[in-house]
């Protein structure tokens, strides 16, 4: 008698749930969205471009994702960047992993800040519908950038 292979598992929730940070997830309604406390928003550059901020998000650690920056579509999520200290890495890197599951590719190298070579990872987060970047350090800058974004969404030139 042959043995059966195992059946195929579900996905797990972080595969089926789309990308984002905390309940604000890409897709998300914008008339939903606007209700939250703190949230201002105005029209981007670009025609059914909203471009709304929000306040700044606890991590964990003491640390929080600031300069929160939401990137509305045609009435949808479409991108959610912000900042964070170096400091918070593990922390920023624990929230997205508990979120939105294992990063799909890691890349380490080094690139020159005020003339100095300092160690730089970036994390990516695939899922076929959204990516997650996660860039540390920024260049230029001493924090930490992260960058989840609707795969296909035309915001290039939307610079707002």
């Amino acid at each position: 008698m042959l043995a059966q292979p195992p059946a195929l598992q579900p996905p797990t929730s972080a595969d089926t749930r789309p990308f984002g940070l905390g309940d604000a997830r890409i897709g998300m309604d914008l008339t939903a969205f606007r209700t939250r406390p703190g949230i201002a928003c105005r029209p981007g550059q670009k025609p059914a471009v909203t471009v709304c901020r929000g306040p700044d998000l606890p991590l964990g650690g003491g640390y929080f994702a600031r300069e929160l920056d939401y990137r509305f579509v045609g009435g949808r999520l479409a991108r959610i960047r912000f900042r964070s200290s170096v400091d918070a890495f593990s922390w920023v890197t624990a929230r997205l992993k508990k979120d939105d599951g294992q990063p799909t590719r890691i890349v380490r190298d080094e690139l020159s800040h005020r003339g100095r070579r300092l160690p730089h990872v970036t994390m990516t987060w695939t899922n076929g519908r959204s990516t997650i970047a996660l860039s540390d350090p920024v260049q230029g800058m001493m924090q930490l950038g992260v960058s989840i974004t609707r795969d296909g969404a035309q915001l290039a030139q939307d610079q707002s």
